[in-house]
């Protein structure tokens, strides 16, 4: 699934393409994954985007009329935006794409896992794609946005000024007993953070994941803050993480694990000391670190 730094990169390049553009038509050609009111695709068409934001891992499309598109990607949802190619009728360019990597952002749209298309006045398209149909695509009233249930339940954004450090440290003395890597996970926790960006900033900070919230020392809590906010940036700067299940703004692969601390490294050595990575699971969740960086704890 995307993370932060994926949706983040993916925002930055729909913000640059679709604010202005008005909608000329909108089809859904599998109702589950529009979860909206009956007549929200209708009133889709005509609307102009205003701006495009983030909350957490979910995309915000704002379009005039008092009206906000949530999409969220989940495992294998994928945008494509395509701009008409001049001189040639019916023909497009790819410009834009983001998310998931099957099928390949340069093939026929749409496809058979396109499940939503968008058209904009100047000829301009944008493809939902989701191969296993988990993501979905919610049209809300702006002043109903933030009663949606995954929006009302997102704990702080962690690039935001907001998030100091004096707020982790408030929510981390609210749950002392929690271990830190379920806890980080945990999407009211702070918002954004996902498997792989938990793991490295675990390490950068040479925290154990089953460490308890409550048995971190200010330095400690220090370091976490700091490095939650280090990784997640740094990510940013280099398009995210490519595995298996995203693809950049442009179609290409992020570079960020290329640089990964310790995220799929098992058995390599430490970037810090040389001990190889280890990896176990955690709550259901594949988890990477050094055993001699990260020491476990006492009980």
């Amino acid at each position: 699934m995307p993370e932060l730094p994926e949706v983040e990169t993916i925002r930055r390049g729909l913000a640059e393409v679709l604010p202005g553009k008005q909608i000329t038509k909108f089809s859904v050609s599998l109702k589950k994954m529009f979860q909206s009111a009956p007549n929200a695709p209708k009133r889709l068409t005509g609307r102009r985007v205003e701006s495009v934001s983030r909350r957490g891992k979910l995309l915000m499309i704002k379009l005039d009329h008092d009206l906000t598109l949530l999409i969220h990607l989940k495992m294998t949802g994928q945008l494509i935006y395509r701009e008409p190619v001049a001189g040639a009728p019916g023909g497009t360019k790819l410009v834009l794409a983001g998310g998931h990597p099957i099928p390949t952002v340069g093939g026929a749209l749409p496809s058979k896992v396109t499940h939503a298309t968008f058209t904009f006045d100047d000829g301009s398209q944008l493809f939902y794609n989701d191969l296993r149909q988990f993501g979905y695509l919610k049209l809300v009233r702006d002043e109903d946005v933030r009663f949606v249930p995954i929006v009302a339940t997102f704990g702080p954004e962690p690039l935001e000024r907001a998030f100091t450090e004096k707020v982790l440290v408030e929510r981390l003395r609210r749950r002392p007993t929690a271990k830190l890597k379920p806890l980080l996970l945990d999407q009211t926790f702070i918002a954004g953070l996902g498997n792989i960006y938990v793991d490295e900033s675990l390490n950068l900070a040479k925290l154990h994941p089953l460490r308890r919230a409550g048995s971190l020392s200010p330095t400690q809590r220090r370091a976490l803050y700091e490095a939650i906010k280090s990784v997640l940036r740094k990510s940013i700067k280099m398009g995210g993480t490519s595995d298996n299940t995203y693809v950049t703004i442009h179609g290409g692969r992020g570079d960020y694990l290329r640089v990964a601390r310790v995220y799929h490294r098992t058995g390599e050595p430490c970037r810090t000391c040389g001990t190889p990575i280890k990896r176990m699971v955690v709550v259901g969740r594949g988890t990477h670190y050094c055993p001699r960086c990260q020491r476990p704890p006492k009980s």
